[in-house]
């Protein structure tokens, strides 16, 4: 495992080990808002709040709010760290011109989105 790889592994349990609501509160400062959460999550913003709050979510949504909270953090390697959230949610050409937000929320994409980012931080236009 790469030294990179371990870092984020650890990043990763160290949120969790700070709530849900520390997660959303870095996905705020990387420019996402509730809806965005929600939308990626397939929560409703009820439960966005209610995480915000401190409170707890379904495995299903804990996993998709994880795997938002990883892609962002690839992202903000490259670009300024509150317009990540703009990133997610303007069409891009190298996922046929689909938002990446918009394929969290089909679910099954984040390879694919991860890929792009890996371009993104290589140096590729994205």
């Amino acid at each position: 495992m790469t030294r990179t790889a371990q870092g984020e592994i650890a990043a990763t349990h160290d949120r969790r080990a700070g709530g849900l609501d520390a997660i959303v509160r870095d996905l705020r400062e990387y420019g996402f808002i509730h809806e965005d959460i929600a939308h990626a999550t397939g929560a409703s913003l009820r439960t966005v709040a209610t995480w915000s709050a401190g409170g707890t979510a379904t495995r299903s949504h804990e996993d998709r709010l994880m795997d938002l909270y990883r892609l962002s953090g690839l992202v903000a390697e490259s670009i300024v760290a509150n317009q990540v959230g703009l990133w997610f949610r303007t069409p891009n050409r190298f996922l046929d011109w689909h938002k990446p937000l918009d394929l969290l929320h089909q679910g099954g994409s984040v390879l694919r989105i991860e890929g792009v980012i890996e371009g993104l931080n290589a140096g590729y236009a994205t």
